[in-house]
């Protein structure tokens, strides 16, 4: 759990009627995400302790309670800079986390699954996993090492009434996000979830920072894609999660900015607060993943407020009555840099269809999946990464990809396969008489062919073709049918020209007689045997 809402706040009250007034000490703007990104990244890499920690203010002693969010924001940040110091510095962060053993909080879980993602590993998880969220799960964990021994239930509950006074709300902050902590690293989430709920039908608005604690608890929940109807408190109306960010999306003034009370959305009355613009963007966003409303406008403006109040030295400080401080530059980088565009597919199949776009055989589609540039990349076991197109007709294949974030697209693409040859009828044998001794010239109908898959011309391509000159005796014809899938059928017929009848001598000259016959089909035994017959007929 975060520290920053101590107990000074309680003036709050008090300082927000001299806001007005006051000339507030011109933070800088910083024109676009991708520098604040930059410079919010090499501000905590400057100020991070020798022990891979971070003050709480920008200078001290590392504490161990808000590593989570500020290491995460940094993280979040390197996404997009790749800045060779800030991946230096998550490594001081990562050492740092792996020194801890019994002084755990639950935003270490989130941490640890954010680094593994960054170095590639599961180093982190593990750790955070092994020796706190299964210790609790064993009821076996001791904060500090001494004292009581905690369930998962007990510690939930120890954040519940730790929280007590003017913080109450902030409760179903700190659980909210330990549910989000919980989850990231594999551990058990049914005591998070279930003491999520309770701190929102407990959620008063007539209580300091109620806002926070709203937006805490619904990024938890829509984290674990767990809806919820409240019975009772100030959102007891609400009827799913989807209502609780439409009432979270009311908190928030034209600035841009989220304000830290529901009773103080009120424009120009400096009610804006950092953390609670940051927690409602990460709720907003990881709403928007799991149901068809959006809050990209709010989100939009969100960041941009977030933006337009760096401060020049890179960091953010809560409100303008505070000075800079490490976890919220951490919790304003988490929420700029928030991965909020689905992996995109470019499919590819193998083999390639043909120029008709039909295949014969099986096809494998390859999605290909990418994330936007500064995106938390794909999971791979969250998406579809090949799919197969077996038997015949025409396949619309669905995959979808989830990245790191939880952003979630589905994708789409059409194979056509067709195996199975056409048909062809077949064709009966063609009997011709030759009209010179060369042979004769025969036309003769090609036979048709059918398909009932990709479909084919009406009729074969023969070979001689029909009209071709045929020489005297039996030739074969073959035709072949080709449907738009490139299958094949083939068929063979023949073509038979009958030898000439000589009508006069000449054509028994000079060999002639070896390719003429007399009328019953005899053939002659000379030239002059061919002579006698054309002036005989015998």
């Amino acid at each position: 759990m975060g520290c920053l809402r101590n107990t000074k706040r309680t003036l709050l009250f008090v300082a927000l009627s001299l806001l007005i007034v006051l000339t507030l000490a011109g933070p800088a703007w910083a024109g676009d995400g991708p520098l604040a990104l930059t410079k919010g990244a090499d501000r905590l890499t400057a100020i991070q302790n020798p022990d891979g920690g971070w003050a709480w203010p920008p200078t001290g002693s590392s504490a161990q309670n808000t590593v989570g969010p500020i290491a995460m924001g940094l993280a979040q940040a390197y996404r997009s800079t790749h800045g060779s110091t800030h991946y230096s510095a998550l490594i001081a962060a990562g050492n740092f986390l792996l020194a801890k053993t019994n002084n755990f909080s639950p935003s270490d879980g989130y941490l640890a699954a954010q680094l593994d993602r960054v170095f590639g590993v599961t180093t982190y998880t593990v750790h955070v996993k092994t020796h706190f969220f299964d210790k609790l799960a064993s009821g076996s964990y001791r904060r500090g090492g001494i004292g009581t021994s905690y369930t998962t239930e007990a510690y939930v509950q120890l954040i519940r009434t730790s929280r007590a006074g003017s913080q109450a709300n902030m409760a179903a902050w700190d659980i909210g996000l330990g549910l989000v902590g919980a989850a990231s690293v594999g551990a058990d989430t049914s005591a998070w979830i279930a003491g999520t709920k309770a701190e929102i039908n407990e959620l008063d608005g007539n209580t300091y920072y109620d806002v926070i604690g709203l937006a805490g608890a619904i990024y938890g929940l829509a984290f674990v894609h767990e809806d919820f109807d409240p019975t009772a408190g100030q959102h007891s109306a609400a009827s799913n999660l989807t209502d609780l960010a439409n009432i979270l999306a009311t908190y928030q003034l034209a600035s841009g900015g989220f304000t830290w009370n529901s009773n103080y959305v009120i424009e120009n009355d400096a009610n804006e607060m950092i953390q609670e613009t940051a927690y409602a963007v990460l709720a907003l966003d990881a709403v928007s993943r799991i149901s068809p409303t959006a809050y990209a406008v709010n989100a939009l403006k969100a960041r941009d407020y977030l933006i337009s109040v760096q401060l020049s030295t890179g960091g953010w400080r809560n409100w303008s009555g505070e000075t800079e401080n490490n976890e919220v530059t951490g919790e304003a980088l988490w929420a700029i840099a928030n991965d909020t565009t689905a992996p995109t597919a470019s499919p590819t199949q193998s083999p390639a269809a043909n120029g008709a776009g039909w295949n014969n055989s099986d096809v494998t589609v390859t999605w290909n999946w990418a994330d936007a540039a500064g995106g938390s990349g794909i999971d791979p076991a969250a998406c579809t990464l090949s799919s197969l197109a077996s038997g015949e007709g025409t396949f619309t294949l669905n995959a979808t990809c989830t990245d790191l974030d939880g952003n979630t697209r589905t994708a789409t693409y059409t194979v056509k396969v067709d195996k199975t040859a056409p048909s062809i009828t077949a064709h009966a044998a063609v009997t011709a008489n030759a009209t010179s001794l060369a042979g004769a010239v025969v036309a003769y109908t090609s036979p048709t062919a059918s398909d009932d898959g990709s479909g084919v011309a009406a009729t074969a391509a023969c070979a001689p073709v029909s009209g071709s000159s045929f020489a005297i005796g039996t030739t074969p014809v073959t035709c072949t049918a080709t449907d738009a899938a490139g299958n094949t059928a083939s068929g063979t017929f023949t073509v038979t020209v009958n030898r000439p009848v000589p009508t006069n001598a000449n054509q028994c000259k000079n060999g002639g007689w070896t390719l003429a016959a007399r009328t019953n089909g005899t053939l002659f035994k000379n030239q002059g045997d061919c002579v006698s017959y054309v002036n005989t007929g015998k």
